[in-house]
């Protein structure tokens, strides 16, 4: 089976902030968003990880849908 994959620039953020979407077979199957505020947010088909306050002492990362990761 061929498989079409590639990293595609995010049109959709805003100007302040960076995004790029990985596509697989033409469907988004997943993003990184760099926001001007520098939180860091990787947002993939089952599970959504954001990524806080970067280099400071409050630095948090935030993981969504997480109940399959827990032992």
């Amino acid at each position: 089976m061929n498989v079409h994959q590639e990293w595609m620039i995010d049109d959709s953020t805003s100007d302040d902030d960076i995004g790029y979407f990985f596509s697989r077979n033409y469907g988004s199957a997943a993003s990184v968003t760099l926001c001007h505020d520098g939180t860091l947010v990787f947002d993939g088909y089952h599970r959504k990880m954001v990524i806080k306050n970067i280099g400071t002492e409050r630095e948090q990362v935030v993981i969504e849908n997480a109940a399959d990761l827990v032992l």
